[in-house]
């Protein structure tokens, strides 16, 4: 394995020397060592050190430090600042940043390569994580349910893609606010709110579902339809950090099932229609056919004659109505 390339800023060319002699006594390659910054910086990106061992001091120049640091932090290259303070927080406050990992000056070998092997070690397990954390924020946006989770103080700390297109809130807006703003929920009255399942969650520890017909009301005021679902979010040692709330826009599927009820009812009504259609039909039948007869017999000039053609007319009329509803049934 190739040693690690280290490249050293440091405005004392004694101590640059000292510094590049312990790194080398230690089996690190240092790639460049100097106390010009500007010479350095012109040739950072084709040097690529592993690690970059910076000064620091009262007199260190701010806003060249400032801009060494971020040229540094693009490229992902870890800084050890070496200082003489033993405070963190005194070098905090030269730095204006939480320091990744310093070492004390003067320097001995031992905390050296300590701090070293501490920082490289720190580095990749960073890039690790920022990888992870890449790869599962593709993965919940590639999910089609909206998935949003939230701290133990109920406020946000992650929307993924369908969350934002289903509550109308970018994740930027949303990072931080108390849940109760960006997950607002009502019956399916539209006016009577739902009780926010979020505190019972991280109170109780319990997995909740809201109730069938849950509205949810967007960031611009329009409500649909959904469910959901709320779980706790627990460490490795099973202590409750957040609650993670899944939920799905079911509006397609409440108009689904609503037409859906509207086809049974109407063929609920079509079987009746057809059941009482068919019993008319029956006492039909036996009027119209006791008209006939009653007509056959009668002479021409019977003053009931035309009473009884009427009722045989109405008759025929009614046949023809029974046999649309029974077709209807």
């Amino acid at each position: 394995m190739s040693a690690n390339r280290i490249l050293v800023l440091e405005d004392d060319a004694c101590i640059a020397a000292d510094i590049q002699q312990r790194l080398e006594r230690l089996g690190y390659s240092a790639c460049e060592v100097g106390h010009s910054h500007e010479a350095l910086l012109a040739r950072v990106e084709t040097y690529c050190p592993d690690l970059v061992i910076m000064s620091m001091s009262e007199h260190t120049d701010q806003a060249r430090h400032e801009s060494t640091r971020r040229l540094f932090e693009q490229l992902q290259i870890p800084i050890l600042y070496s200082t003489m303070h033993a405070d963190p927080i005194a070098l905090q406050s030269l730095t204006h940043k939480e320091p990744f990992c310093y070492v004390r000056t003067p320097l001995n070998d031992q905390d050296l390569h300590r701090t070293i092997t501490m920082a490289l070690y720190q580095h990749q397990t960073e890039i690790k994580l920022r990888k992870m954390e890449r790869w599962l924020a593709a993965t919940l946006n590639s999910v089609g349910d909206a998935v949003l989770a939230t701290d133990l103080e109920g406020c946000v700390t992650y929307l993924n893609h369908s969350a934002e297109l289903l509550t109308g809130w970018t994740f930027i807006e949303a990072k931080h606010r108390p849940v109760s703003e960006i997950f607002k929920t009502m019956r399916s009255d539209g006016h009577t709110p739902v009780d926010n399942p979020v505190p019972r969650v991280l109170q109780e520890g319990v997995i909740l579902e809201l109730a069938e017909g849950t509205l949810l009301q967007r960031k611009d005021g329009a409500t649909l339809a959904i469910d959901d679902s709320a779980a706790p979010i627990r460490d490795e040692e099973e202590h409750i950090i957040g609650v993670v709330i899944i939920f799905r826009d079911v509006s397609a599927h409440r108009r689904f099932e609503q037409q859906l009820r509207e086809a049974q009812k109407l063929d609920s009504i079509g079987q009746l229609a057809g059941g009482i259609a068919h019993e008319f039909n029956n006492l039909l039948t036996v009027i119209n056919g006791s008209c006939a007869l009653l007509l056959k017999s009668m002479a021409a000039d019977d003053p009931h004659k035309a009473r009884v053609e009427m009722i045989k007319e109405a008759g025929d009329r009614a046949t023809v109505l029974t046999h649309q509803l029974l077709a209807f049934g």
